[in-house]
C-alpha cells in the first residue's frame, strides 16, 4: 500500500508487522497558503488554519511549519475531514490558512513551503507487511522498478504527465497545472529510499508508551530493495542527467 507516513508510523509503533520499503518523497512540497490580507507570518497568531484530521500528515506538517515560523502555540489547528474539506473552508474565508501540497481555486497568498524550512517529512511511503516483503520481494521489486519508471516518464515528459494531472486532480486550468507538475518535478524523489529521520519526528507528535524511536527506526525500515535497483544501475538508466 502507498500511505502517508504518519499512518504508517503510527501503525508500526502500535504493533502493526508493517515495513517501508520506499518513498516518493522525503522533502515535503507542501505550501502555507493563507487569506489574501494576510501579509506576513504574525498576523497568524490567534488564527485558524485548517487540518484534515489528527495526527494525519495536513496535521504535523501545519505544526512543523509553525513550529519554524514561531507560531507552533500561537494557532488553532481545525479538523475538516480531507483536503476538500479543508479547501472549501479556505474558499469561504472559514479559516486564516492551510498547509497543504494543492493551491486554493481562489485568492490566496504563499508564505512559506515546508521543504524550503528544512522539515523532513516522507509524505507518501510504500508499506508492507514483513511476511509480505519476505514471502513476496521480486513481485515488490517489480512494483518499484515500474514505479521509477513511471517517475523518469513524468520527469522526461511533461506535456503527458500534464495530462494525466489533469485527469486525476480534474483541473484543467494552465497555470494550475504547470505549478502542479513544476512542484512534482522538484520534490518527487529519483531515488526513493525511505529518510529514517521521519521516524523520531512523527513519534513526538503521536508518542506511544515504551516504544523507543531508534529501535523502531530500525524495526520498520527496508531500503533493501531501492539499494538493490542503485547497485544495479537501473535508477540511473532511467533517469540519466536527471538523477539526483
Amino acid at each position: 500500500m502507498v500511505g502517508g507516513s504518519s499512518g504508517i508510523v503510527s501503525a508500526a509503533a502500535r504493533g502493526a508487522p508493517i515495513v517501508a520499503v520506499a518513498s516518493q518523497m522525503n522533502r515535503p512540497p507542501a505550501t502555507l497558503y493563507v487569506q489574501p490580507e494576510i501579509t506576513h507570518a504574525a498576523q497568524l497568531k490567534g488564527q485558524t488554519l485548517g487540518i484534515s484530521r489528527p495526527n494525519s500528515s495536513t496535521h504535523v506538517l501545519s505544526a512543523l511549519v509553525m513550529r519554524k515560523l514561531g507560531l507552533e502555540h500561537a494557532v488553532t489547528l481545525r479538523p475538516f475531514g480531507d483536503i476538500p474539506g479543508i479547501l472549501a473552508a479556505f474558499d469561504r474565508k472559514m479559516i486564516a490558512g492551510m498547509v497543504n501540497t494543492v493551491a486554493p481555486k481562489g485568492p490566496s497568498r504563499t508564505l512559506a513551503n515546508a521543504a524550503d524550512l528544512d522539515i523532513p517529512y516522507a509524505m507518501s511511503v510504500f508499506g508492507v507487511s514483513r511476511n509480505f516483503l519476505q514471502n513476496n520481494r521480486i513481485p515488490l521489486e517489480r512494483v518499484i522498478k515500474s514505479y521509477v519508471e513511471g517517475v523518469a516518464m513524468m520527469v522526461s515528459s511533461k506535456p503527458l504527465a500534464t495530462k494525466i494531472l489533469a485527469k486525476y486532480l480534474q483541473r484543467s486550468d494552465p497555470a494550475f497545472l504547470d505549478e502542479t507538475y513544476t512542484l512534482v518535478k522538484n520534490y518527487t524523489e529519483r531515488v526513493p529510499r525511505v529518510d529514517p529521520r521521519v521516524v523520531p519526528l512523527l513519534l513526538e507528535f503521536d508518542p506511544v508508551a515504551g516504544v523507543d524511536p531508534e529501535t523502531l527506526k530500525a524495526k520498520m525500515i527496508d531500503n533493501s530493495i531501492v539499494d538493490q535497483l542503485i547497485a544495479e544501475k537501473f535508477i540511473e538508466k532511467q533517469f540519466g542527467k536527471e538523477l539526483r
